[in-house]
C-alpha cells in the first residue's frame, strides 16, 4: 500500500474533508461547542523534545557522576530491574527517565476528581508460570495469604467489582464483551466453537512438556506445532478454521487491539491465540476471570515497585549518549530541570528502554546488538483522560469497569471511579482508548501529531455522544497523550524468530524490555527486568571472583 493511498484511507477514518477542514458525525455536541466546549490539553513530553536525538544539539558536559549501575527507562522492566538489584544487596545504582512521571506504559496521573491511567489499566489474576510475580504481590498487599492447596487470596479491595464489563450493540447496552445480542443461532454456534478451540489451545502441552502458551513467553512451548502459528496473521488463523462471524471477528479483532495495538490482520497467530490460550488463573477466592484493578490503572503498581528506591530516580533526564570509556560506560544526558548535560560513569548500564530508542542514543560501539531491529513493529495510540460532572445515562446494562461500543474505532473507556465505595453519581473520570491501527504505524503518527487539541477534542467527544446521546454536556475537561510508540506489535515471526535474535548483552551493556518478550504486558516487563537484573549481579559476582 502506497504511503499516499494510505494517508487518504487515515483521513478519511478520521472524518477530514475538503482542505483539512474537520467533518466528524455530528451528534449533540458539534451544536453546543460554541457555548461549552471542555478544555482541552495535550500532556506528556512533546514530540520536538523527544525528537532532539535525532540532531544531537545538546550543550556540553557540566557534571560526571559515578554508579556502580545505571538503569535507563522507569517503566516496570526499569523499575523491576532495580528491585530485584536492590534485593540482592546492590544499592549503588541511578535510574534515568525520559518523562517527569514514572511508569512508561504503566504511568498515571491525578486531578481533583480521581487519579487515572496512562496506559496498562489491570492486572489479570496469575498463572503458575508467573508465580515469580507473588513475592512482589505479596509485599505490595496484592496478594493476602495462600490455601492449603497453594492458590493465592487476592485483596478484595483489589479484585473488580460488578459490572466488569459491557458492549453497546444493537442499540443499548449488553453485559460482557462477547457480543450475543440479536446474533442467530448459527452466529452463536460459531463463537462457541472459537472459544472451544482456545480452551483446548490453553490446556494443550508441547513436545517438551511445556503449556503450549504460557506468560512469560520465555516458558511457552518450542514445540514446532505450536510455534509455526507465528508466521500467520490472525485472520489468516480465522479462515483456516472457518470462522467468518462479522460478531465474531470483530471480538478477536477488539482483543488484539487492545493487548497488541494491531487487528487481526496485523498480528500474528500466536500473539492472538496467545491472547485467549495463555492464561490458567489460580485464585482462592474468585472467578478465574478475575482482574486486578485500581483507579490509577497499573499505575499502582509502578508506584509499589519504585517505594524502597525513590531518592534513586532521576526523572526529565533525556539521555543522548551511550558509549564505552575508560572500561566503563559513559551516559551523556540532558537534564530538563536545570536545562544543562550532565553524565554518569557506569560500571554496567541496562536499557529498559524501547530497542529503536536505544539504538539512537547508543554509540557505534554497540552496533551489533541492533542488527534487528528495523523489523520491529510499534503501535501508536492516543489516551484520553475525561472529567465528566455526571454519569451519562444508561440504555440497558448499567455502567462497568470497561465500556467499548461494537461501532466504534476506539476501545472504548475504563471508569475510574469504578471501585469507589462512594455514590458514582458525580464527578467522575473516564479514561478513553484508541489505537490507531487503520493505516501504517508512521504515518499514523505523523497524522496524529499534526491533529490540534481542539480537532481531537472534536473527535473523542462525538465518539462518545455516539455511545451516550448528551453525555458532551458533562464534559468538563480532557486531558490527552499521543502515544507514537505506544507498544510492540507482535507481527508475524516477531515471537518465535526476530525476538530470538535480539541481543540481550554486549559487554557492560544489557538490555531490559517487553520489546524481548514480544508482547507488552505487565508480567513480561516485569519478568525481563528480573531476568537482566539476575543477569547483571551473575556478573558481578565473577568479576569479585576474578579481582
Amino acid at each position: 500500500m502506497s504511503d499516499s493511498h494510505s494517508r487518504r484511507q487515515f483521513l478519511k477514518w478520521l472524518g477530514l474533508a475538503g482542505l483539512g477542514a474537520l467533518a466528524w458525525p455530528l451528534g449533540k455536541y458539534a451544536y453546543q461547542q460554541a457555548f461549552s466546549a471542555p478544555r482541552i490539553t495535550s500532556q506528556g513530553i512533546s514530540p520536538e523534545y523527544a525528537h532532539r536525538l535525532r540532531n544531537a544539539a545538546f550543550p556540553p558536559v557540566q557534571k560526571t557522576y559515578r554508579t556502580q549501575v545505571a538503569i535507563i527507562g522507569s517503566g516496570v522492566a526499569g523499575l523491576s530491574a532495580a528491585l530485584h538489584l536492590q534485593q540482592q544487596g546492590i544499592r549503588d545504582f541511578r535510574v534515568l527517565e525520559l518523562e517527569s512521571i514514572i511508569g512508561g506504559n504503566a504511568a498515571s496521573g491525578q486531578n481533583d476528581v480521581s487519579a487515572f491511567p496512562w496506559g496498562a489499566h489491570y492486572l489479570p489474576v496469575l498463572s503458575e508460570e508467573s508465580a515469580f510475580l507473588y513475592p512482589f504481590l505479596q509485599a505490595a498487599n496484592i496478594i493476602t495469604g495462600f490455601n492449603q492447596q497453594g492458590l493465592p487470596y487476592y485483596n478484595e479491595f483489589y479484585l473488580c467489582h460488578d459490572l466488569k464489563e459491557r458492549l453497546y450493540l444493537n442499540g443499548s447496552w449488553q453485559e460482557g464483551l462477547v457480543p450475543h445480542q440479536g446474533l442467530t443461532p448459527a452466529e452463536q454456534a460459531e463463537i462457541e466453537r472459537f472459544f472451544a478451540l482456545m480452551k483446548y489451545y490453553k490446556h494443550i502441552k508441547g513436545v517438551d512438556g511445556r503449556n503450549a502458551f504460557a506468560i512469560p513467553v520465555d516458558l511457552s512451548s518450542t514445540d514446532e506445532s505450536f510455534v509455526r502459528l507465528d508466521a500467520l496473521t490472525m485472520a489468516d488463523f480465522l479462515n483456516q478454521q472457518h470462522f467468518y462471524s462479522p460478531y465474531l471477528r470483530w471480538y478477536i479483532n477488539y482483543c488484539c487491539r487492545d493487548d497488541f495495538g494491531g487487528g487481526i490482520d496485523t498480528v500474528s497467530a500466536w500473539a492472538g491465540i496467545h491472547y485467549f490460550a495463555a492464561r490458567r488463573p489460580r485464585i482462592a477466592n474468585g472467578d478465574d476471570d478475575a482482574i486486578l484493578v485500581w483507579p490509577e490503572g497499573n499505575g499502582f503498581l509502578v508506584n509499589q515497585l519504585a517505594k524502597g528506591f525513590q531518592d534513586k530516580i532521576q526523572t526529565d533526564c533525556l539521555v543522548y549518549n551511550v558509549q564505552v570509556q575508560d572500561e566503563k560506560i559513559a551516559i551523556h544526558y540532558f537534564d530538563g530541570k536545570s536545562q544543562q548535560s550532565a553524565a554518569y560513569l557506569a560500571d554496567y548500564v541496562i536499557m529498559a528502554i524501547p530497542r529503536f530508542v536505544a539504538k539512537q542514543i547508543c554509540h557505534l560501539d554497540f552496533a551489533p546488538c541492533f542488527a534487528n531491529h528495523d523489523k520491529l513493529q510499534y503501535a501508536p495510540w492516543i489516551v484520553a483522560n475525561i472529567t465528566l460532572t455526571g454519569e451519562p445515562k444508561r440504555n440497558g446494562a448499567d455502567i462497568a469497569w470497561d465500556n467499548v461500543s461494537y461501532y466504534s474505532p476506539s476501545l472504548g473507556y475504563i471508569h475510574a471511579k469504578h471501585q469507589s465505595l462512594q455514590a458514582r453519581r458525580h464527578n467522575t473520570v473516564i479514561t478513553y482508548y484508541l489505537p490507531l491501527d487503520d493505516v501504517t504505524p508512521k504515518l499514523a503518527r505523523q497524522t496524529a501529531l499534526n491533529r490540534t487539541p481542539q480537532e481531537w477534542r472534536q473527535h473523542i467527544v462525538n465518539d462518545l455522544e455516539n455511545m451516550h446521546p448528551g453525555i458532551s454536556l458533562l464534559i468538563s475537561d480532557i486531558q490527552y497523550r499521543v502515544l507514537g510508540h505506544g507498544m510492540i506489535c507482535p507481527t508475524p515471526h516477531l515471537v518465535w524468530r526476530e525476538r530470538q535474535q535480539l541481543q540481550r548483552a554486549q559487554g557492560k551493556l544489557f538490555f531490559a524490555h517487553s520489546d524481548m518478550s514480544g508482547l507488552s504486558l505487565f508480567e513480561e516487563a516485569f519478568w525481563q527486568g528480573m531476568q537482566t537484573a539476575n543477569a547483571v549481579i551473575r556478573t558481578l559476582g565473577s568479576t569479585l571472583v576474578q579481582s
